[in-house]
Parts: C-alpha cells; sequence; structure tokens
C-alpha cells in the first residue's frame, strides 16, 4: 500500500511569541533545537484558543480536532484570543499508521482535502493521543547529545521535518526510546494563507 495523507482535523492555535512558555530549562530538556519556534499538533506544546470552552470541546472531531473547519471559525471568530488555523493529517500506510487504526478513530472531515490554500508548517511525530514525541517527551542527559547529533540538522525552524520519510525514521527510533508511548505516527501541521486573526 502506498502511504497517503489523511485529513485528521482542524483547530485554532493561540499566536503568541514562543518565549513566554518556552524558558532555557524546557527548551533543554525537551528540544533538539535548540532555538527553534516550536509547533506541533499536541496541544500542550502549541495551545489551541479552542480547548477551554466547554461547549467548543463538545463539538471537537477526532483526537481533539474539529471535523468541520466552517463549524469551527464561527465560535473561533467570538474568541478574545488571538490565534491561527491549523489542520492536521496523518500518514497512513507501510510504516505508519495502520489503515485499521485510521478506520476506528477518524471521522470524515469538511473539507476532506486540503487545497492550495493551505501551507505545511512540517511533520511531526506523535502518538494515537497527539503526545509529540518529537517537542514532549523529554531527553535524559545520557540522549540528549546523540540525539541532537543525529537529528537537528534535520529541524526545520518550526522543530518539525520537511520531509515525512525523516519524520518515519524518527518515529521508529522514538517507538524505542520511549516505548511506553508508542507507536508513534506521522503527522503533518497546516497553516491556512486565509488564517483566523481574531480581535
Amino acid at each position: 500500500m502506498h502511504d497517503r495523507h489523511t485529513v485528521v482535523g482542524f483547530d485554532v492555535r493561540v499566536r503568541a511569541h514562543p518565549d513566554l512558555t518556552w524558558n532555557g530549562e524546557r527548551r533543554g530538556r525537551y528540544l533538539l533545537k535548540i532555538d527553534a519556534t516550536p509547533l506541533s499538533v499536541d496541544r500542550n506544546v502549541w495551545p489551541s484558543v479552542l480547548s477551554s470552552r466547554p461547549d467548543m470541546r463538545q463539538q471537537a472531531g477526532a483526537l481533539n480536532h474539529w471535523s468541520d473547519l466552517a463549524l469551527m471559525l464561527q465560535p473561533a471568530k467570538s474568541s478574545s484570543v488571538e490565534g491561527v488555523t491549523v489542520a492536521t493529517t496523518i500518514l497512513i500506510g507501510s510504516g505508519s499508521a495502520p489503515t485499521e487504526w485510521a478506520n476506528d478513530n477518524l471521522e470524515p472531515t469538511s473539507p476532506g482535502l486540503l487545497g492550495p490554500g493551505w501551507r505545511l508548517l512540517g511533520y511531526d511525530i506523535a502518538d494515537p493521543w497527539l503526545t509529540s514525541g518529537l517537542m514532549n517527551c523529554g531527553y535524559t542527559d545520557a540522549e540528549r547529545e546523540p540525539w541532537m547529533s543525529r537529528w537537528r540538522q534535520k529541524l526545520n525552524a518550526h522543530h518539525l521535518f520537511d520531509t515525512p520519510d525523516e519524520g518515519l525514521l524518527f518515529a521508529q527510533d522514538t517507538n524505542e526510546r520511549v516505548f511506553e508511548h508508542a507507536p508513534f505516527y506521522v503527522y503533518g501541521l497546516y497553516t491556512s494563507e486565509t488564517a483566523v486573526r481574531l480581535p
């Protein structure tokens, strides 16, 4: 089976300077590229505007994402927090998330495909509950230097991979390093060129 990207859903993420939450200690423990601006499918890494209101959570689809983009944007426009619209995809197929898992855990989305108005930020590596293996599974002192040496130059400015193949290799290694969260999958993170600018 050929790998394919399937849309998980949509979210609105906080637009804020990363230094407000990513101090030196946190960067040293969780990041392989210390000077990156970390953006992630993981809401604990990149918080959501929509997670704090119960009525919004009730309308969320798979993996705490909204399945309907237009429906999501209605309450998002009334939020007092500035944010940007994002979409998450998952790589399905050989070496990544199995089709059976996707069928059991994902919902149809609207839109079902991402058009040219969406820009790829990069590929994150996360477990089935979107805990990022790239930015939310801390490194021990013994692990940090070898992992930085191998992977740091392959990460972009957002601490994401530019190709899914690099992500697959990292996921395989992370399955062994953080076996309690395995398996890790490759997720694409996109932002819309018509991103929400909340007042």
